[in-house]
């Protein structure tokens, strides 16, 4: 129903819900079924055409990071293993943002370890924009799963061997992250009296 107002009102960045301002979530997940919507139509099949991108690109990031780290044939067990969960199939019908964040975290996971063991710099990039994505899909929340990997990735690269972080990319990554997870949230509390 928020997604249908806020396309009704043209502003796809400020969420609406019983023609009020809806600030419990941050707009990206209302702007994936708003597509949807736009593209076919406001039923079933429009609010839940972002699932099926997002199962298969969550799927697509789970391949890639058990690739980049154990190789090819664990890309393509981790891969196959994820998409034909019933867990993950179940919660690719369900409008919530949970699948949108998967999609996020799991890309930003892949990005991260391509860049560690990789050594590529538009890997960090690429991190940094996920995780901004990921933020603005189900707010701080979604950078839960993330933080907590901090640990496992340190003790990992704490030998310094084939894994390194190139410092000045993974600093671009970052400030790549709070331009784009931060600066809606920065925007709306200056536009919204209250709301910082």
């Amino acid at each position: 129903e928020c997604a249908r107002e806020t396309l009704a009102s043209g502003n796809w960045g400020a969420p609406i819900l019983n023609g009020h301002p809806h600030w419990t979530k941050p707009p990206l997940t209302y702007v994936a079924i708003m597509a949807g919507m736009r593209l076919l139509g406001a039923n079933p099949w429009g609010v839940r055409a972002y699932l099926v991108v997002a199962m298969v690109l969550a799927a697509g990031g789970t391949w890639w990071a058990a690739r980049v780290v154990w190789g090819p044939g664990a890309g393509r067990w981790a891969g196959v293993v994820f998409a034909t969960s019933p867990f993950m199939a179940g919660a690719a019908h369900v409008v919530t943002a949970d699948m949108l964040t998967v999609q996020w975290v799991a890309l930003a996971t892949a990005a991260f370890w391509h860049g560690a063991v990789r050594r590529s710099a538009w890997a960090w990039l690429a991190t940094g924009l996920f995780l901004g994505l990921a933020l603005l899909t189900k707010g701080p929340p979604a950078l839960l799963v993330p933080m907590a990997s901090l640990p496992v990735a340190w003790w990992v690269m704490r030998g310094g061997g084939a894994v390194k972080i190139d410092r000045w990319m993974a600093v671009a990554g970052l400030a790549l992250f709070l331009l784009v997870g931060v600066s809606w949230f920065l925007y709306e509390a200056m536009r919204t009296p209250g709301l910082l």
